[in-house]
């Protein structure tokens, strides 16, 4: 899962920092830098970008590239300081507080990530963050206990990436069949099928979800539908 969400966050660096070329010797270093990274070459990427940079010390995209090959290599400190070094050039950008909140995400630090990713939303609201600030959100809504925040986020972050939860929705599963047994518990028939759906589209092997949506289809009166999930679920056991 973190491999997944460190790819598209690759991605996001590459793609949403994209400036037009000024067609001088630090593109073709930032260039080399970015084919470096998407080689997992980190080393040749930092050395790539720093030359990049050198030739133009204002290079923000140049400084994020190199702060996700100093993550990506365990220089946690050297990664900080480009990232804070590109937002004091760039305060506007909201690439910079999603590479900062992963990072910080990463060490543990959960309130500084949520802030970073709040930024970043606040910065970059609809396409401009391609759904990634929603991702990194709601994969840490979850961590800290937030089920609910996590689905909202998720669910934005699936309209402003379609298909990103093809790779990501493995982790969301649970929190939606959690939120749809919540909702057959408290009589809400057709929201708890809605939401036992989703996490069988996100988590199709996913025993539980099943026999919930079995228990709520019965309640509604339609045995066959429910005999049906009930089927796949032992198959799944």
């Amino acid at each position: 899962m973190r491999r997944v969400i460190q790819c598209l966050l690759l991605a996001t660096v590459l793609l949403l920092t994209a400036t037009p070329a000024l067609c001088d010797k630090a593109d073709d270093y930032y260039n080399r830098a970015a084919f470096d990274v998407l080689r997992n070459n980190f080393k040749a990427a930092i050395a790539d970008s720093t030359k990049a940079i050198e030739r133009r010390p204002d290079f923000v995209e140049a400084l994020l590239l190199r702060a996700y090959a100093e993550q990506s290599l365990g220089k946690i400190n050297e990664a900080f300081q480009d990232i804070a070094k590109a937002i004091q050039l760039k305060p506007d950008l909201p690439t910079a507080y999603i590479v900062r909140g992963r990072l910080k995400e990463q060490l543990h630090v959960p309130k500084g990530a949520l802030e970073d990713f709040n930024k970043a939303i606040q910065l970059g609201p609809d396409k401009s963050t391609d759904g990634m600030a929603y991702i990194g959100r709601a994969h840490l809504r979850l961590e800290l206990g937030d089920p609910d925040g996590a689905i909202e986020d998720f669910n934005t972050a699936c309209k402003l990436s379609p298909g990103i939860d093809k790779q990501l929705g493995d982790e969301f599963a649970v929190p939606f069949y959690d939120r749809g047994s919540a909702k057959l518990a408290k009589g809400d028939i057709d929201g708890a099928i809605e939401d036992f759906t989703r996490a069988i589209q996100l988590r199709p092997n996913y025993e539980a979800p099943y026999t919930g949506r079995a228990d709520a289809k019965r309640a509604k009166g339609d045995i066959n539908g429910a005999n049906l999930d009930l089927a796949t679920a032992a198959a799944l056991r």
